[in-house]
């Protein structure tokens, strides 16, 4: 039942995390494949030389083995000059198949490396969870694949040696050459063959692969939710940190705003207002800040450092900081009082203007 619950393609990071620990859409089946085709080609282009190479190695070992003095020492020499000369006969071919090889891999899954499928786990020898591999949709689909794959190769080997049949029984009329070029030449026809079968049940097998591993990969709508939890927090914490964020900001916000403020009504120690009033300009003062506790006291520090003016209107302060809000003009109801202030706050500006004209 858990299995049709999950009905949500895999996210990017389950997906990122069942790569770190080695699980991708891999066919080996590909792979060799891959291999088999290149080793094909590989004999078709060079075979003949390689092999008459390797032929004309063996006669001169032969006469050289023949024609030296006999001792321990002669024939681990002969056997190591031998041996490297057929290796680097033989290694174009080895690395060929060896990239090949790499390059269906890495094709398939890109560059990967995980030590995950290294580490002992004693659930790969909890006999339940064998006996559940073993009846497992897997086995049947390995199990089908396996005997399609026989089949296949052996239809197509039949079909290709009943064709080479009439060529195989002439190669006693050849010299020993000619019928090594042309056995190679028929090697490489059913080795192509072989290559080019597998290949075309290798890629259904990766198509398969990778259908399945979306199909293991998929989530439930609460397995969606659980992720982001784990990784991005409980979405109640998140609220809160994004509301003690905010919060922040406004205050700072509130100490930047003293500057423009006009005056600066206190409680005087635990509530600060900042108005801010233009004739002219404003129907009514605004709030351009407030604060209480610590930020109050900043702000009360700010409008010091700057000049702004400060009142101690302790009833005032308190009504503009609970009915007030920031950035919007002050309650009707607070326009008697906070016009006395005002009143008395330009009037003292003027004082001060006239006082400075007659200086």
């Amino acid at each position: 039942m858990q299995e049709f619950d999950k009905s949500e393609a895999a996210t990017p990071y389950k997906l990122q995390q069942a790569r770190r620990r080695g699980t991708v859409a891999r066919s080996p089946d590909l792979t060799g494949a891959v291999a088999l085709l290149t080793a094909a080609c590989a004999l078709y282009a060079w075979g003949w030389e390689a092999s008459r190479a390797l032929a004309m190695l063996a006669r001169a070992a032969l006469v050289q083995g023949l024609s030296m003095p006999f001792s321990l020492a002669s024939v681990v020499a002969l056997v190591g000059h031998v041996g490297a000369d057929a290796l680097l006969i033989i290694a174009p071919f080895a690395i060929a198949v060896g990239l090949a090889a790499i390059a269906a891999n890495v094709a398939q899954t890109g560059l990967i490396w995980s030590g995950f499928p290294l580490k002992p786990d004693l659930a790969r020898i909890n006999p339940a969870a064998g006996l559940k591999r073993l009846f497992s949709l897997r086995t049947t689909y390995d199990a089908a694949k396996s005997v399609c794959k026989v089949a296949l190769l052996a239809g197509v080997l039949y079909m290709t040696l009943k064709a080479l049949l009439g060529s195989l029984s002439v190669l006693g009329e050849r010299t020993p050459f000619e019928a090594l070029r042309q056995l190679l030449a028929m090697l490489a026809s059913l080795a192509l063959k072989m290559a080019f079968a597998a290949l075309l049940l290798a890629l259904l097998d990766m198509a398969y692969t990778r259908h399945e591993f979306k199909r293991k990969m998929r989530m439930s709508k609460r397995d969606v939710k659980d992720e982001v939890k784990n990784r991005e927090g409980d979405p109640r914490v998140r609220s809160r940190l994004r509301s003690l964020r905010i919060e922040m900001l406004r205050k700072a916000a509130s100490v930047r705003q003293i500057g423009q403020a006009d005056v600066l009504i206190v409680n005087p120690t635990h509530i600060a207002v900042a108005l801010q009033y233009k004739r002219g300009e404003m129907a009514a003062p605004v709030m351009l800040a407030k604060g209480a506790g610590l930020l109050a006291a900043r702000m009360r520090a700010e409008a010091a450092r700057l000049g702004v003016t400060v009142v101690r209107n302790p009833a005032l302060a308190r009504a503009l900081y609970f009915q007030g809000e920031m950035g919007q003009a002050i309650p009707l109801d607070l326009y008697p009082a906070v016009a006395r202030v005002m009143v008395w706050l330009i009037a003292r500006r003027d004082a001060r203007h006239a006082v400075g004209a007659a200086q």
